[in-house]
């Protein structure tokens, strides 16, 4: 799609602002991501909800923080001066619903211009980063295995690394 002017640029930063930081604060899988409905996305006192079938098939509510969820608002608020008709949330400059290609070039293009080189560079990195940190914070290992919508914990185990690592370094930093 070729972009005609400076709405749709700020409508297509707004919405890649809103993806990068949902996929980053919900862990969400590219393709659950691109299937999300307006019509599931619920906003509360605490911020936003959206319900969505996972991988699995089964239906999960989604979690979102406050300052996520106020993005979110002014997405869907710029969202709407452009495309009423379409269902779902993300959606192409031709009012499309996003597939997971574009969802990997959005990340890739995104991480390249922050300067992050990395072999791999798709939305899996930012899920792995929402688990990472959820560990950093002392979330327990059966929350994370909830929140990424794990079937088993030990794929969730693979994230206990990241602490492994940190207790290394914290061993190295005593002077003998």
């Amino acid at each position: 799609a070729i972009v005609r002017n400076d709405n749709e640029k700020g409508f297509l930063r707004t919405r890649d602002e809103c993806l990068l930081i949902l996929l980053l604060v919900t862990g969400l899988r590219a393709s659950e991501i691109t299937d999300i409905r307006l019509k599931d996305v619920i906003f509360d006192e605490r911020g936003a909800n959206i319900d969505l079938v996972r991988k699995g098939g089964h239906l999960d509510r989604i979690y979102v923080n406050k300052k996520a969820s106020a993005l979110l608002k002014r997405y869907i608020e710029k969202r709407k001066e452009f495309f009423e008709k379409s269902e779902y949330l993300f959606v192409s400059i031709n009012g499309k619903k996003l597939d997971r290609t574009t969802v990997y070039r959005i990340v890739r293009d995104n991480m390249k211009k922050a300067g992050i080189k990395k072999k791999k560079m798709s939305p899996h990195v930012l899920r792995h980063t929402f688990a990472t940190l959820l560990v950093h914070n002392n979330v327990s290992l059966y929350k994370i295995k909830e929140l990424l919508n794990h079937s088993s914990i030990t794929t969730t185990e693979k994230y206990l690394h990241v602490l492994e690592d940190d207790l290394k370094d914290a061993v190295e930093t005593i002077e003998i």
